[in-house]
């Protein structure tokens, strides 16, 4: 009797470990599929980011990129260099927001190592608006500040995050004016701009923050290596400028330290300096030709550069100031014809105040007909939200 007893206790006891251990097994696999699903979740929405930033960087290189991707890889680097999910990108013209010009950018992320409930992949999906804009489209324009100075007449639309105007009463009449032919874009201020000496021929415009414009050194060396003019140092040239002539089949001469230039320009060329841009004599363009010129620290037309001195380009420069050398007012005359792109950060982003005269031409070209190999061009994003994977574009 008692062993019978014994059995039965030993029966149920075992039926009830069981069933604990079976609850335990059961919900410990919810919470690892649970787990699972929140990486899943969290791999796919990474993906779909990559998709915009990538997008980003492509709309950057050239603003009539819409070829978007398909089944793109994100990779986590790392030890393993594993592969985390996919992403697939579409691009769709979008109506302009102000004056810029947008499109619609749609990223689809997703994580191919989880199967959910009917073997669906794990997918999200991101919407975003994307305003795109030329550095051209401006006479000037920083995201640092713009001190314009008695002197100045300027052909085209500046842009600054704060513009000031100075003028210098104790000048002669003729010499202390300032006229824009153009509107002024400002992101924060514009300051002294109701002086009788000023003149704006178009709009006071305030806009929302930009990003400025990079020179992407690692891009324009391979560029240069595989058919341009690769140069490991720096580059003195003064004469014809072609591809011919600086033996750059593509257009393209980058530099790693200083460019030392002046010339005719008789073909559409870019030459990038990692480091500085001097201008030691005149830069013309003939038959409808332009040069870029861009530097990853600073543009210079040095001391010893003519008193009268004239410049047919673009300048973009990523250091903090476009600046003529010598005593303010010391030369005669700067005749400028193109457009600057500058980031700034001092207490001006352009300073060719030695020259005591200076017109400013904006070259229209530059914004209708730009015909510079590889130029770079802003890309910022305006809006974005997480949208659900079925959702169309928005209309344009």
């Amino acid at each position: 009797m008692k062993k019978g007893f014994l059995l039965i206790a030993s029966i149920f006891l075992s039926l009830f470990l069981g069933i604990i251990i079976s609850i335990s097994l059961f919900r410990t696999n919810l919470q690892l599929k649970s787990i699972e699903a929140r990486r899943a979740s969290v791999y796919a929405f990474y993906a779909a980011e990559a998709g915009i930033e990538r997008a980003i960087y492509e709309l950057r290189k050239n603003i009539n990129w819409r070829a978007g991707f398909n089944n793109e890889s994100l990779i986590w680097e790392g030890i393993t260099n594993q592969t985390i999910g996919y992403y697939d990108v579409q691009i769709a013209n979008a109506t302009p927001v102000g004056s810029l010009p947008t499109v619609w950018v749609r990223a689809q992320g997703r994580d191919v190592r989880y199967r959910s409930v009917g073997n669906q992949t794990m997918r999200r999906t991101i919407l975003a608006r994307v305003a795109l804009q030329s550095p051209t489209a401006f006479f000037t324009s920083t995201i640092g500040d713009l001190n314009i100075v008695s002197g100045a007449n300027i052909g085209g639309d500046v842009l600054a995050r704060d513009i000031i105007f100075k003028v210098y009463k104790s000048f002669p009449p003729a010499l202390r004016k300032i006229k824009i032919n153009g509107t002024a874009f400002y992101i924060r201020d514009i300051q002294g701009d109701d002086e009788e000496d000023i003149t704006i021929e178009g709009d006071k415009q305030k806009i929302p923050p930009i990003t400025f414009v990079s020179v992407d050194l690692n891009r324009y060396k391979t560029l240069s290596q595989l058919n341009g003019r690769y140069i490991d140092g720096d580059f003195t040239y003064s004469g014809e400028i072609n591809r011919k002539s600086l033996s750059a089949p593509n257009g393209l001469v980058f530099a790693e330290n200083d460019v030392y230039i002046s010339g005719e320009v008789t073909e559409s060329m870019h030459i990038v300096a990692g480091r500085n841009i001097y201008i030691t004599g005149d830069i013309t363009c003939k038959n409808l030709a332009q040069i870029g010129l861009s530097a990853k620290e600073k543009v210079i037309i040095p001391e010893s550069a003519p008193s009268t001195i004239t410049i047919d380009a673009f300048i973009h420069m990523e250091g903090s100031i476009f600046k003529a050398e010598g005593k303010k007012y010391s030369k005669d005359t700067l005749n400028f014809e193109g457009a600057i792109s500058v980031k700034g950060g001092g207490e001006t982003a352009v300073d060719l105040s030695t020259y005591s005269t200076r017109n400013y031409t904006y070259d229209q070209q530059l914004n209708t007909n730009l015909s510079i190999p590889y130029m770079s061009y802003m890309a910022d994003l305006l809006t974005w939200k997480e949208v659900s994977p079925s959702a169309p574009f928005p209309p344009h």
